[in-house]
């Protein structure tokens, strides 16, 4: 039994002195919110080195609070523990116990007094790591998904452009091919006029290599000057004689300061024969319009009587489709148009369909020249036909400018 309590005491010795409980120390103490396995007589360790254990564990008394460990640590690292030092919780190797790791801190800072508190670092949580970053995968998976649908949706904008593109491309081949034989055409017959006028052919090359046409040229002028300085004269004197017609008529007025009897029965003839006068002067207007001379310079300025024409030969472009490359396009209303929940007639898919490849046909044209949209309707009476035919009119002028940016100032 003797050696027994030898051998007892011995090896509570070792494990004392193993655990530097005789050696003199002190109390520190820090906080966690979590201590992640921390118990009471876990090691600490100061820069590596076993310092001593935590004595107590004091818990919060409420959520906001942390768990206080007080430690007991020997005197001999006192100098290497400052107030700046930080405590740490960590593993014991891969698998080991918790340990608590003390810092050194810096030789600025103040030596930590008996029982002083020191700034505790929360332990790495390995599972609100993996929370995160499933989190992460998870917004990730959402914004590719978002991403996914725009990029087929502008992969679909960008095809449907580069047909567009296609079909222009292949328009300007044709027009630019048209304009290049054109201008070939235009140079030679420009070289040949130049020829012609050098050597004194036709009226402009006779005019200018012939000086009797500059000497009547010169007749003409000054007689043009003498005549614009006789009507400046003649102006002057027509100023003068308002003038004195005006004092006839003052002297010439009736007892009631109107006009006398006889002379205001003149003025109206002069005025019923000024009236006759216009009227013959736009009957000529018409009749150039009409005659074999001028006919085809008011055609090619757009003038024709809608008057004197057929709905047949209006709709086949009538006179203007011999002077003008008008581009014509016809669409039925059952091809455009379909009537929504409330009976109004609105744009259908098809019609949007027939719209822009029709429209692919104007894209040819220059982007200002005029595009008139005209809308027509059987239904109802008069009245109510021309409302139809203006809502139609309005609903495929307003898609075909939005979807096609034209300028609203020639649509």
């Amino acid at each position: 039994m003797f050696v027994g309590f030898i051998l007892f005491g011995l090896a509570l010795f070792m494990i004392g002195d193993r655990r530097r409980l005789f050696d003199d120390s002190f109390e520190l103490q820090t906080e966690f919110a979590q201590l992640d396995g921390v118990a009471n007589g876990a090691p600490v360790r100061v820069a590596g080195i076993d310092a001593g254990e935590v004595v107590e564990i004091i818990f919060p008394r409420s959520p906001s609070e942390k768990f206080r460990l007080r430690l007991r640590v020997v005197e001999d690292l006192h100098p290497l523990i400052r107030t700046d030092s930080v405590a740490s919780i960590q593993t014991d190797g891969l698998v080991g116990n918790k340990i608590l790791q003390i810092g050194t801190g810096s030789e600025s800072a103040a030596r930590i007094e008996d029982g002083g508190l020191i700034q505790g670092k929360e332990p790495f949580q390995l599972q609100e790591l993996m929370q995160k970053a499933s989190d992460t995968f998870g917004l990730l998976d959402e914004t590719i998904q978002v991403v996914r649908v725009d990029v087929e949706s502008a992969l679909s904008s960008l095809g449907d452009t580069i047909d567009d593109a296609g079909v222009i491309l292949n328009d300007v081949g044709e027009n630019v091919e048209k304009v290049g034989q054109s201008a070939v055409a235009i140079s030679a017959n420009v070289e040949g006029i130049v020829s012609d006028v050098r050597g004194g052919k036709g009226s402009l090359g006779k005019l200018i290599n012939d000086d009797t046409l500059f000497v009547k040229t010169s007749d003409i002028v000054a007689q043009v000057q003498r005549i614009s300085h006789d009507a400046a004269e003649t102006t002057e004197n027509v100023k003068v004689m308002s003038e004195e017609a005006k004092s006839m008529l003052g002297n010439l007025g009736g007892e009631d300061g109107g006009l006398a009897p006889g002379l205001m029965t003149d003025v109206r003839s002069t005025m019923s024969s000024a009236r006759e006068a216009m009227g013959d002067v736009a009957e000529s207007m018409e009749s150039l319009k009409r005659g074999f001379l001028f006919r085809g310079m008011f055609l090619d300025r757009g003038f024709f009587d809608l008057d004197s024409m057929t709905a047949e030969e209006y709709l086949e472009g009538g006179p203007r489709k011999k002077h003008h490359r008008d581009l014509r396009i016809w669409h039925s209303a059952e091809e455009l148009f379909v009537k929504n929940k409330t009976g109004d007639e609105v744009l259908s898919a098809a019609g949007k369909s027939a719209l822009n490849a029709s429209a692919r046909r104007i894209l040819r044209y220059p982007p200002n020249s005029p595009l008139v949209v005209e809308g027509y309707s059987d239904t109802g009476e008069r009245d109510e036909q021309f409302l139809i035919a203006r809502t139609r009119a309005v609903l495929v002028r307003d898609y075909v400018r939005d979807r096609f940016y034209r300028d609203a100032s020639v649509t």
